[in-house]
């Protein structure tokens, strides 16, 4: 369902996927590309425990806000910096300014102590 939805959204961007990238989380991995420049990567959790969005920041928003309809109530959307240095939680109805805003810095919060439910061990 998810690669679906991904090929419908963006009906008119080239979209390179592999599957089963990673047998130990990554089920799905999708490259979009416009006019040949890669504009987003998408990674699809298996047992629908996460996707991750790497792009442009406002790309990665707008793709989180597309997302959060498509998953479970029980699936948050994180967005993190690059190097997992921050992150904020993508609620409904949020908008740049307010991401922009709310940013959880880990060197005070650490994510691995305060969510073990999304980063402990299955």
């Amino acid at each position: 369902m998810f690669l679906h939805e991904v090929e419908k959204y963006w009906n008119e961007i080239d979209i390179k996927t592999y599957s089963k990238i990673d047998r130990n989380y990554v089920n799905i991995s999708v490259d979009l590309y416009n006019r040949g420049n890669l504009i987003l990567c998408l990674n699809h959790f298996r047992n629908n425990k996460m996707i991750s969005c790497e792009g442009d920041m406002r790309e990665v928003l707008n793709t989180a806000l597309w997302i959060l309809p498509l998953l479970s109530e029980n699936v948050p959307i994180w967005m993190a910096d690059g190097d997992f240095n921050a992150h904020v939680i993508i609620n409904y109805g949020v908008e740049y300014v307010d991401v922009m805003n709310s940013w959880v810095d880990h060197s005070k919060h650490d994510p691995f102590e305060e969510y073990p439910e999304y980063f402990g061990s299955d």
